[in-house]
């Protein structure tokens, strides 16, 4: 007899699990998805705090995010644990790798306070599309989980409708999964006092320009048979034990504002822009944007005698960050504290006294004036683990006191490092996918 399997949420996580299990005869899939098709969440307004400038970095629609990421791939850093154990060591990472098609070289350390690392963008971006065989049903609206019957109820197209299961999957994203888990249909089953709690991300900004004593022909990114490698300096803060990875581009001076915030936001968004022709005529008009488009997709030596350092930085795992409602309102509260901004300041001080570079003047920001231009990877907001006390699934992703429930998406990472997320949930999803197929419901 055939097992039924509902998956809220077609992004990353959830298209890669349908796919995955869709490989067995014996399950029947269905995917919920809330937008009707493919298009950014722009929620700017629901953050409470500082803004962080998030445009671009959550979509809806088949695809979810993923139509708008970077796709830049890497592994959580060698000495973290959980990732160790759970992905790299059975061999998930690999499997993800395989599946991406990509291609990776070993990180290199060098003493205490200097360690390489690679990200990986491949030539074609890997957007996963949903096998035939998987039944996907878009513009839901009025989603409620029902675990005493093992049922979702929804709205689609003015009808309601009910589907059973034998297993559920959240795949709903860092912020998604908790705003569907806190609502007021859910909060009354789903109660762990962690949802929603300790949202964390990765910062990117440009807060260093960097002189060197003379002009330097210099090589900023590799290139592979299937895409280019770019090798990122990475520097652990000693005080706060924070990671931050600087990569260097091209730039023409070391004045700050010659990468403005505007144009930096514009190239995130890039691949969401419906008139890419005159997107990039507008970042054109900017040298060092167009020095840093070809340094990076052109892997051919650059004279250069300036530095522009992209920094992209690790907030604190438990912090007052969150996801909740108030009055029916959905509330996202974020921000980079000050004692992570100073971390980012000291990761550019160690960068000019460990990076090697024969340095002859540098501008670095100050800590209150630094512009982040990019939040893509919203995490911690349902962690795993072994104690319910501190996570809010297991190691296998099931909801603690729930036996057919699971959580597959950046919301269940319980530390993000400085790694860009996806290859990370693609190898969970594919870990979960074998896990469930096994365990044959």
């Amino acid at each position: 007899m055939s097992k039924k399997i509902v998956i809220i949420g077609a992004g990353l996580a959830g298209t890669v699990l349908a796919n995955e299990l869709s490989k067995n005869s014996h399950i029947e899939i269905t995917v919920l998805e809330k937008g009707g098709s493919q298009a950014p969440v722009l929620d700017d307004e629901l953050y409470t705090l500082n803004k962080p400038n998030l445009k671009f970095t959550r979509g809806e629609g088949a695809g979810g995010t993923s139509n708008y990421w970077h796709s830049g791939l890497i592994k959580m850093p060698n000495d973290c644990s959980w990732a160790n154990e759970i992905l790299a060591n059975p061999g998930w990472y690999q499997k993800a790798i395989e599946l991406t098609g990509s291609f990776f070289s070993e990180s290199i350390e060098q003493g205490n306070s200097r360690v390489f690392d690679e990200i990986y963008y491949p030539n074609q971006r890997f957007k996963p599309s949903l096998h035939n065989s998987v039944s996907l049903e878009t513009s839901v609206i009025d989603l409620q989980i029902n675990p005493t019957n093992n049922s979702v109820s929804y709205s689609r197209h003015g009808f309601d409708r009910v589907v059973n299961y034998d297993a559920l999957i959240i795949c709903a994203g860092g912020i998604g999964t908790p705003a569907l888990l806190k609502d007021k249909y859910h909060v009354g089953y789903f109660s762990s006092p962690l949802i929603g709690k300790n949202l964390t991300d990765h910062v990117s900004s440009i807060p260093m320009r960097v002189k060197m004593k003379s002009l330097r022909i210099m090589k900023f990114s590799k290139k592979w048979p299937k895409g280019i490698t770019r090798k990122g300096y990475v520097y652990q803060d000693p005080e706060s034990g924070l990671r931050h990875i600087v990569y260097i581009r091209p730039a023409f001076s070391v004045n700050l504002k010659q990468h403005s915030q505007k144009f930096r936001k514009l190239l995130v968004g890039f691949w969401s822009e419906s008139n890419k022709l005159l997107a990039f005529i507008k970042l054109a008009s900017s040298f060092d944007i167009l020095l840093e488009i070809f340094a990076n997709k052109l892997p051919f030596p650059i004279p250069t005698r300036y530095l522009a350092l992209n920094v992209v930085s690790e907030q604190e795992s438990l912090n007052s960050n969150s996801v909740t409602y108030k009055n029916d309102q959905l509330q996202i509260r974020w921000q980079f504290s000050d004692f992570e901004r100073k971390s980012v300041i000291k990761a550019c001080h160690m960068f000019v006294k460990h990076s090697g570079l024969d340095v002859d003047d540098f501008s670095i920001e100050a800590e209150d004036k630094i512009q982040f231009t990019a939040c893509c990877h919203h995490s911690g907001t349902a962690p795993f683990g072994n104690d319910p006390r501190y996570s809010v699934v297991d190691l296998n992703l099931l909801i603690h006191d729930f036996d057919n429930i699971y959580i597959c998406d950046g919301s269940v990472l319980p530390s993000t490092a400085y790694a860009n997320t996806g290859l990370s949930i693609i190898a969970l999803s594919l870990r979960l996918a074998d896990y469930l197929g096994k365990l044959r419901l």
